[in-house]
């Protein structure tokens, strides 16, 4: 299943380290369009994609009706004048019908823009949907259902835009996607794709604006899926669980908020978990930092399942990165690390007090940010290293073989009034994996004060398996004052802070908040990642309290 580990390590003069892989690039197919026509070729009746339908039945694309649907989308787009200054956006979330109109941007040679649900769907003021609205400049707007997208649709300026619908009604005019799928293919196709190349723009990712408004990110072109419309939110989990309890993965994709929802479920159902893990060959999880805790729990339901430990792995890259940098392709037995460099890509590992900033070159990173030219020079060090603001240290310093810690994110850490560093990325994991399972995510505070606070949101369902409120009476708000809660916190992070060497490791008090983190006010990314500098200044009156020399009753005092 992997490839040994080997590095290549070149030291620079200020103390830090050029790493690449000595692993050569291979020569790799130019667009997703061309994997896609071979398949579509070598075995047309095989699945290519399934998803299930309102009424909970499974519908599947074979590669064959794909490549087919992909050519029909490709020449109504033809037929549109659509192209590089002309793209496609695509507001809905993963599924068959994303995919084709993705596919057929693919075929013709248009950039395609798909764009977070939550920007739609959660934000209240649509800043960000604006925002990117503004930069894509679309000729053509995908929505999956009309009446769902309404809102955000009507925030929107659509004049000369044409938004193309599967299902629901708005008072907007509206093409059906199905009119566009009923095109029939011409010559044109052929010649369009013929000029496809891996220098052609294939996408434009936004990032998650964890630090502001999204950017623009150009990327270029160079097995089963079943689309999940499960969410890691409550209420939208159990939709992952009911299609987890039909299909048995062989390789599971997550990200750690995702793992963190998922395992109550298969830890109490014995079921599901047998058949989440009958086929399962190999977790994968990025995105974040995954809690220790988190692997325990996943390595523990595997034994109780298969009799082994899952296989588990990560990978580590940004939106400008397409997405991976590094990939962890051996044995790491613990979470944190990131990997080694992929063939073709080089990392700088420059000093960054006790760590390293970790910048990247490759033909991985992308060339620029869309109509952002401000942006993309300040982005690129001097020797053309792209800066992406995480942090890394060596697994083993005596052996760079083993890999890259992930050290969290270079801006978020910060001196305690002793001067003393506190790095935050580290000790966020440690908080959540201390106080596993009742902390879900949390911010870090003490910056210029005495000692290190933390304001966490509470995993409902870990302190309701504390509280054994397994039927889910109490309200949110008593669950976490409850004892039960309360004392757990506080006799996990006092054996915490006894294993602790000095106060920039020790927690000093705990909060827990039951507001969510708010996408519009930039606490929290798409991906689920915490924006620990907008959450604080957006939760001053916490901070304060936190501090206060006689603490309210929510204050936990270590």
């Amino acid at each position: 299943m992997f490839a040994p580990p080997a590095v290549t390590v070149e030291t620079i003069p200020d103390g830090g380290y050029i790493l690449s892989s000595p692993m050569p690039l291979e020569p790799y197919e130019e667009s997703l369009g061309v994997m896609l026509r071979r398949w579509a070729k070598g075995s047309p009746e095989r699945t290519f994609l399934g998803e299930r339908d309102a009424s909970g039945q499974w519908n599947t694309l074979t590669y064959g009706e794909a490549g087919g649907l992909a050519d029909a989308i490709a020449q109504a787009f033809i037929d549109r004048n659509l192209g590089p200054d002309r793209p496609v956006m695509i507001l809905s979330g993963n599924s068959i019908n994303h995919a084709l109109v993705m596919l057929g941007g693919f075929i013709s040679g248009v950039p395609v823009a798909p764009v977070s649900v939550a920007y739609s769907l959660l934000s209240q003021d649509f800043a960000k949907l604006r925002s990117i609205f503004s930069e894509v400049r679309p000729a053509l707007l995908y929505v999956e259902k009309a009446d769902l997208f309404a809102r955000a649709l009507n925030a929107l300026d659509l004049s000369g835009v044409e938004v193309v619908t599967s299902t629901g009604e708005t008072d907007l005019p509206t093409t059906p996607l199905s009119r566009l799928l009923e095109t029939t293919p011409t010559q044109q196709v052929e010649q369009r794709f013929a000029l496809v190349s891996s220098s052609s723009i294939a996408k434009i990712l936004f990032s998650s604006g964890s630090t502001g408004l999204p950017k623009g990110v150009v990327l270029k072109r160079g097995g089963t899926m079943y689309i999940d419309g499960g969410k890691p939110l409550p209420g939208m989990v159990e939709q992952t669980v009911r299609n987890l309890a039909d299909i048995s993965p062989t390789i599971y994709f997550n990200v750690p908020a995702g793992f963190a929802m998922l395992l109550p479920f298969l830890e109490r159902d014995e079921a599901l978990r047998q058949k989440f893990f009958s086929r399962l060959q190999l977790i994968f999880y990025a995105a974040a930092a995954l809690p220790q805790d988190l692997w325990q729990r996943l390595e523990a339901v595997s034994l109780l399942a298969t009799g082994r430990k899952v296989t588990m792995t990560s990978s580590w890259g940004a939106t400008e990165t397409a997405p991976a940098v590094t990939s962890a392709h051996f044995p790491i037995g613990k979470a944190g690390v990131i990997g080694l460099p992929l063939p073709g890509v080089t990392i700088k590992m420059v000093p960054n007090g006790l760590k390293f900033e970790l910048r990247v070159k490759g033909p991985i990173v992308t060339p620029g940010y869309l109509h952002r030219p401000d942006l993309t020079a300040a982005a690129f060090d001097e020797d053309g290293f792209y800066r992406i603001g995480d942090a890394g240290a060596f697994a083993d310093p005596d052996d760079p073989g083993k890999g890259i810690t992930f050290n969290g994110r270079v801006a978020e850490d910060f001196k305690l009034s002793t001067g003393t560093w506190v790095h935050v990325g580290t000790l966020r994991v440690g908080v959540q994996t201390a106080a596993a399972p009742v902390v879900q995510d949390a911010v870090i505070t003490g910056h210029d004060r005495e000692y290190i606070g933390v304001l966490a949101w509470p995993n409902i369902q870990g302190c309701r398996e504390i509280c054994r409120d397994i039927e889910g009476k109490l309200p949110p708000e008593d669950l976490v004052r409850s004892k039960e809660v309360v004392n757990h916190l506080r006799n996990t992070l006092v054996s915490y802070n006894a294993t602790q060497e000095g106060s920039a490791t020790r927690i000093g008090r705990i909060m827990l908040m039951t507001a969510p983190p708010s996408i519009d006010a930039n606490e929290i990314t798409d991906k689920g990642y915490i924006n620990q500098g907008a959450a604080l200044e957006r939760r001053k009156d916490l901070v304060e309290m936190l501090y206060a020399e006689n603490p309210a009753a929510e204050v936990i005092v270590v």
